[in-house]
């Protein structure tokens, strides 16, 4: 184990070796230390309401009333002006129609503009301490709620340093095992259910199925992100338990995960260059262990 190769490090460097396997959440933060939630875990999650079908403008039928051959020359006058009555109130009808129909075309815009500015508005609320999913969190476990805080914050921070979306990452890195409220075991898949029952964005739930590098490689810069910071922290807080942090700096312990997560494959799918990749890794030896 981890424990028994440090030991036999006499320089107090980490070997590639040393990290091949990255110690799990439940290892740290919840064996023994959650209690059980009591009564129904959660409440039913709230569904967008649908966007109401605008109804075209009924079609205007104009009616002319026939002139009667043989009329008196009065009443063919009272008719021709009937009719002219009649047309003046047509037209006037077919431009309210019209305004009415760009009123409700130009509302109907809007609705599809708020809705494609909705995911973003979403991914915000869900990344507020307050939210009622996070508070829940909270409450079953302060240890992994602080552990899902820390990688939170970070993933926000190294996701804006290389020009990824810091909002999904936050919220990447508050709710990456939020299903260990429901299981351990099969946490990943328990934290995608639990998402969409909260309505959570398709790009958050594919974050929560890939940070795990025992799971489906990450397809974003912010599931690598997600997955970095948490190999990065939990190592960090696991030796530091084992009384090992000190002979490993900083510096060390983050090349040696990336250079890991390298060998393995875990960044082929990231979208990420080898600019960003190197980027990154000088933003987590600077800042890992000073801002969070």
């Amino acid at each position: 184990g981890l424990e028994d190769e440090f030991e036999e490090e006499q320089s107090g460097n980490v070997k590639k070796e040393d990290l091949e396997e990255e110690p799990t959440q439940s290892d740290l933060y919840i064996k023994g230390q959650a209690e059980q939630p009591k009564g129904d875990l959660f409440a039913e999650g709230q569904e967008e309401e649908p966007v109401e079908n605008i109804s075209e403008e009924g079609q205007i039928e104009e009616s002319v009333e026939e002139i009667e051959e043989g009329l008196a020359e009065e009443q063919l006058n009272e008719s021709v002006q009937e009719e002219e009555v009649e047309e003046e109130q047509f037209e006037e009808e077919q431009i309210g129609g019209s305004v009415e129909e760009t009123g409700e075309q130009l509302e109907k815009e809007q609705r599809e503009e708020a809705a494609e500015e909705q995911p973003e508005d979403i991914l915000q609320n869900l990344a507020e301490p307050d939210f009622e999913l996070l508070e829940y969190l909270k409450e079953y476990s302060e240890n992994l709620y602080q552990h899902s805080e820390r990688i939170a914050i970070l993933s926000e921070k190294a996701a804006q340093a290389i020009g990824g979306n810091a909002v999904l990452a936050k919220a990447g890195g508050f709710y990456h095992e939020i299903g260990r409220v429901e299981e351990d075991e099969n946490y990943i898949e328990a934290g995608v259910r639990i998402g969409r029952e909260y309505g959570f964005p398709e790009e958050l739930l594919e974050v929560m199925r890939q940070h795990s590098t025992s799971s489906t490689l990450p397809k974003s810069v912010e599931a690598a992100v997600v997955m970095l910071s948490d190999c990065i922290i939990s190592t960090s807080d696991f030796l530091t338990k084992s009384g090992k942090r000190e002979k490993l700096s900083n510096q060390k312990l983050v090349t040696s995960i990336f250079q890991n997560r390298l060998e393995k494959g875990n960044l082929e799918q990231s979208g990420m260059t080898d600019e960003q990749i190197q980027m990154l890794k000088e933003f987590y030896i600077e800042n890992t262990f000073t801002n969070v």
